[in-house]
């Protein structure tokens, strides 16, 4: 028996949002409509604002960068490496590297965002508040539950890296 194949079509407004920290992640190709072989989102991220520190996990992810200006930190054999990445940039972080963004820019950036395999596909929808206006996302109150952060974290093997 054959599998039959479908061309896949999303207009710009269309996918799924959540809400992880302040960014807005839009699913934009799953992992259901890739076979499993990678996924697609688009962030946008407020100025001056990305996680809160640099992590590993497994999947491979790569950057492409639609709008303002992100810088991609890492680590290497040196020490700390920052990549300064604008708009046409693409910065392809493999499984298991540590690294950070943050958008240097005084007004929202927006990426696009590929993950292969797609466990953070996952990650993000399990940690993130589901958004229905991104003119209008929902704001969120006080600090974050750590401990259920945590866990997530642990369920999708996201480990924080701390420079020595």
């Amino acid at each position: 028996m054959t599998t039959q194949q479908h061309i896949t079509h999303l207009t710009a407004d269309a996918g799924r949002t959540v809400l992880v920290g302040a960014d807005l992640v839009t699913f934009k190709m799953t992992g259901h409509q890739t076979g499993g072989q990678y996924s697609i989102f688009e962030v946008i991220t407020p100025p001056l604002s990305g996680p809160p520190a640099l992590h590993t996990h497994p999947a491979q992810e790569t950057f492409y960068i639609l709008e303002g200006e992100y810088e991609i930190y890492t680590l290497n054999a040196d020490g700390p490496l920052t990549i300064t990445a604008k708009p046409g940039s693409v910065v392809h972080v493999p499984g298991g590297v540590p690294h950070n963004y943050k958008n240097v820019s005084d007004k929202p950036a927006r990426a696009l965002l590929v993950f292969s395999p797609t466990d953070m596909e996952q990650f993000f929808a399990e940690l993130g508040v589901p958004v229905a206006d991104i003119n209008n996302p929902p704001v969120l109150d006080g600090p974050p539950d750590m401990e259920r952060f945590m866990a997530v974290c642990h369920k999708y093997q996201v480990a924080f890296v701390v420079p020595v």
